[in-house]
């Protein structure tokens, strides 16, 4: 399976990184480097602050200390503008935009690519016709690289909640991203879809692109990414790679409670199957 981005990774730097939400601590002075081509893992219990790291990425949260960039450029737009520096993010609920066709769904990861004039495209001219015609075109072969071809023509409340888990990724992709953050792209999918997901995440990888993935579930994580980091309460415990991370006492305890008898959890063998 393949996918096209065009364009090489992003190096991602979060330098003492801290997000506070009245009394409450989301996010603790963190640290982290992503290299770029890079397949990056976030795990952590519920409320542990893996989304709140995502959204001080793509600046949908702003009041933060610390500084983030990409390539070496530190983020200081606001979230409509982060695109501009290539990154681009899934979101954890799909259930968004249930009206749109599938192909206008996925054409909205590019429109900071798309030529805009309100009165060109108010008239319809030529060349608004042809940039609409070339995106409509890339987005369905989109489609078909991944066997999805058949949903073209179908609205998204059309679809399963797993399929449209796999086309946010899509819209997500199709921007050709520098960096592509996902939040919880397995939540609420079934079996078949988290196979097609996986698949999909590799292809993206494959081209270069620098993913970060945060996920609930350790085994699918834990198979994809080179290196992981776990968090818990804000607090990072570790960066590595999964099986050193998961032998980690505080990450066992995290995850089955704190016990000197408990044991990591278990890394999964390297098969295309994710846990449930």
């Amino acid at each position: 399976m393949t996918m096209q981005t065009g364009t090489a990774g992003g190096r991602l730097e979060i330098e003492r990184l801290s997000q506070s939400f009245g009394g409450m601590v989301a996010v603790a002075d963190l640290t982290m480097t992503v290299e770029p081509g890079e397949l990056f893992g976030i795990i952590g219990p519920n409320g542990a602050g893996k989304t709140t790291i995502l959204n001080c990425v793509n600046r949908i949260n702003r009041n933060y200390s610390g500084v983030i960039k990409v390539d070496g450029v530190p983020l200081r737009c606001p979230p409509s503008m982060v695109s501009r520096h290539r990154v681009s993010r899934t979101f954890q609920s799909a259930d968004v935009f249930l009206d749109f066709e599938v192909t206008d769904f996925l054409q909205l990861g590019r429109l900071e690519r798309q030529r805009r004039n309100a009165l060109a495209a108010a008239a319809w001219w030529p060349g608004i016709r042809r940039d609409e015609a070339r995106e409509h075109c890339a987005a369905a072969a989109l489609l078909e690289r991944h066997g999805l071809g058949k949903l073209a023509g179908l609205r998204l409340r059309e679809t399963s909640y797993g399929t449209r888990k796999v086309l946010d990724i899509l819209r997500a992709a199709i921007a050709q991203p520098r960096v592509l953050l996902l939040d919880e792209p397995t939540s609420g999918v079934a079996v078949g879809d988290r196979l097609l997901i996986a698949d999909i995440l590799r292809a993206i990888s494959g081209t270069g692109c620098t993913l970060v993935v945060v996920d609930h579930d350790v085994g699918f994580i834990s198979r994809l990414s080179s290196r992981i980091l776990a968090i818990s309460y804000g607090r990072a415990l570790g960066i590595g790679p999964p099986q050193e991370i998961l032998a980690h006492q505080e990450v066992i305890d995290s995850y089955i409670g704190t016990g000197s008898s408990a044991t990591a959890p278990a890394l999964p063998p390297d098969s295309t199957e994710p846990t449930e």
